[in-house]
């Protein structure tokens, strides 16, 4: 699943570390030891490349940022921290100024360019389809640009690799989206969409250390920039889970200077069969382009309900008329885990399926993880084999898959008699303190004081009233900040200004507000300065205090 390119800056405080290669395999041994084991055989000669594997024999390492991403000048300036010096330089290096103004809530108007051949066409068009069957975001296909009622139009064409920007960059009448030879996949189109709607990669998140090392001295020269993360304060991914198997994740070797050997190492190492090599978008994926464009209707969860107990018959929920495609859900009485070891996959012999990322075959295996939403675990080869896990839940899910015949398997499962933990639900944590801010972010100007360090709402709201001020009502400002506008008794209650004062809803953005569990506060918009976006109350802006008048 991607990261969200709206929450996101470059921040040179959380470059990647650089270990020596030595050093990496030294501190890293057990890892590298249990990776090393998996021993997968490399994909056939005509098996697809990946985006990275197809830039990169086309030398477009020096001209596209993180394998796939092009960028105007002023946009590589901010990445990489090299443009000009302001207030907040340290964590404005890639962020658009004019958010949300870079997501299309208008819609997205494309054109076929004639350089694209029919199966690069066929492929832009399954994705969209993907997007816009599994999203609110709308597409609509123009035959000339001066046929679309807003700018910029987005226009698929074959030049050298697979590339995209990120979000919509207004101002330009047309904006590219490269599906060039090699990349005329549906997963390859559908990721470069990704891009242009606005998702950045998966391992960039802040995050990213506590799922998968990176192996910085096997990636190659001049491109270890690739690996760089991003500033917790701006990278929000919708409380998601680190998603292997999202379309946004690079594959485990991609910019490896030894191909033999990985640059991604999972943490677990059960789970690095699991890295990259989605043919489409995962769930997840689904679930956080609905957060992002505020798809409130879709992209949650369906409810299958199977009785499948222990004791109450086989557990298998399957049609019999269609067996590639097998669910099995095992589940445990309420209160207990399962434990379960793989003890074969294939189908002629052992090794027939054990090739790299699971290629052409495998079990796909949830349960492991608190959460649903992530991609599960893929099991293939013979080192993954009777090693004994235990689900977070009472419930087991085991998915065999195989794109060229079939798939035989054994699984092992038992019900751990231990009782899980209480999920009684902790008490709702405090709003967090915010960090010491420098004199230098506060700045007085007679009736108002101005804030350029960043706090949620709340944070605000209390620092203002602190020194017998509150947050501005009527902006007028020419960037994202909070206004003194939300619903104080919760999801259901009205929008109210926080000094009483009567509201109407002139100033919304087109198609808000929209109901939503985490989303209650009032942001001004970008330059317009009176258009305004209901966002999470616990996102970061800055924000404007007025002086109350003495009465």
């Amino acid at each position: 699943m991607g990261t969200i390119f709206k929450l996101i800056t470059f921040d040179h405080d959380h470059k990647t570390s650089f270990e020596s290669e030595p050093d990496f395999y030294e501190n890293n041994k057990v890892i590298v030891e249990e990776v090393k084991k998996l021993n997968p055989k490399p994909l056939p000669e005509d098996a697809p490349r990946s985006i990275a594997e197809v830039n990169n024999a086309l030398g477009l390492d020096e001209i596209l940022i993180e394998g796939d991403i092009l960028m105007s000048l002023e946009q590589a300036k901010r990445h990489f921290g090299l443009a000009e010096s302001t207030n907040r330089a340290k964590r404005q290096a890639y962020q658009p100024p004019d958010y949300p103004n870079n997501l299309w809530f208008d819609g997205v108007y494309y054109i076929y360019d004639p350089t694209l051949n029919e199966k690069a066409k066929d492929a832009i068009k399954r994705a969209i389809a993907f997007w816009k069957s599994n999203t609110c975001i709308t597409f609509h296909e123009v035959t000339d640009p001066s046929q679309a009622p807003y700018d910029p139009v987005l226009s698929f064409f074959a030049a050298d690799g697979c590339w995209s920007y990120i979000g919509k960059n207004e101002g330009n009448r047309i904006q590219r989206v490269s599906i060039g030879y090699g990349c005329e996949s549906i997963g390859t189109a559908a990721h470069e969409i990704a891009h242009a709607l606005g998702f950045m990669h998966e391992q960039s998140r802040w995050d990213r250390d506590q799922f998968v090392k990176i192996a910085m001295g096997n990636v190659k020269k001049g491109q270890e920039h690739n690996f760089d993360k991003y500033s917790k304060l701006y990278n929000f991914n919708y409380f998601n889970q680190y998603d292997f198997s999202g379309i946004m994740h690079y594959g485990d070797k991609d910019f490896a200077k030894d191909r033999q050997k990985p640059v991604i190492y999972s943490l677990k190492p059960e789970y690095q069969m699991s890295i990259g090599g989605a043919e489409i978008p995962t769930y997840g994926d689904i679930y956080e382009m609905n957060w992002l464009y505020q798809c409130y209707a879709l992209g949650m969860w369906r409810t299958l309900t199977v009785k499948n107990e222990v004791g109450y018959g086989p557990g298998l929920v399957v049609d019999h008329a269609y067996p590639a495609h097998c669910t099995w859900h095992i589940k445990a009485p309420k209160g207990h885990r399962i434990q379960f070891f793989v003890s074969y996959v294939g189908m002629n012999a052992r090794r027939s399926l054990c090739y790299h990322q699971c290629y052409f075959g495998g079990v796909n295996i949830k349960g492991l993880e608190k959460t649903w939403i992530p991609e599960g675990m893929r099991v293939c080869c013979p080192a993954q084999y009777n090693k004994t896990l235990t689900t977070e839940s009472n419930l087991l899910v085991v998915q065999p898959w195989n794109v060229m015949e079939y798939t035989n398997f054994n699984l092992h499962f038992r019900i751990d008699d231990s009782p899980l933990p209480s999920t009684t639900p902790p008490p709702p944590l405090p709003t967090p303190t915010p960090e010491p801010f420098t004199s230098k972010q506060i700045h007085d100007m007679g009736k108002y004081v101005v804030s350029t360090y960043e706090m949620t709402f709340n944070d605000a709201k209390t620092f203002c009233a602190m020194e017998g001020n509150q947050l501005r009502i009527q902006p007028k400002k020419t960037h994202n900040y909070w206004i003194g506008l939300r619903k104080p008794q919760g999801i259901r209650s009205a929008y109210e200004w926080i000094d009483g004062s009567s509201f109407d809803y002139k100033n919304w953005m087109k198609g808000f507000p929209k109901p939503s569990p985490n989303e209650q506060c009032v942001v001004a918009i970008g330059s317009s300065g009176t258009k305004w976006l209901g966002i999470n109350c616990y996102l970061k802006m800055d924000f404007v205090c007025e002086k109350i008048a003495a009465e």
